[in-house]
């Protein structure tokens, strides 16, 4: 074998086109807020479904409908942020990632109104 040989360089399969810090540190901040908005929608169910199996704890509901209310500034912060990302990503996030986000942020306020209806 010779020690003289030549590596040639390799170019990647699939060039991604890198994309700046800002686009994303706005993409980690909207998944974390449509996360963020999910994990208070479950919480604020389960802790509504304890706080009607055991009626003296009173302070559960008050903690179900805090979590409820963080869910729903959350949700809009996250449905503001698609947009922005739209726009300052090159390469969009995946249309199935946008679909559940819409859904999870939308979730707390058609159980708001759905809570009215009744």
């Amino acid at each position: 074998m010779s020690k003289n040989k030549k590596h040639l360089s390799r170019q990647p399969a699939d060039e991604v086109p890198a994309e700046t810090q800002a686009a994303d540190a706005l993409t980690i901040g909207w998944m974390l807020a449509v996360m963020t908005t999910l994990i208070c929608q479950v919480g604020a169910l389960a802790v509504r479904w304890i706080a009607v199996a055991n009626p003296g704890l009173t302070r559960l509901d008050n903690f179900s409908g805090m979590l409820f209310f963080v869910a729903m500034i959350v949700g809009v912060l996250a449905l503001v942020l698609i947009p922005v990302l739209y726009r300052i990503r090159i390469v969009s996030p995946p249309r199935a990632i946008v679909v559940f986000a819409v859904v999870v942020s939308i979730a707390p306020w058609v159980t708001l109104i759905v809570q009215w209806l009744r």
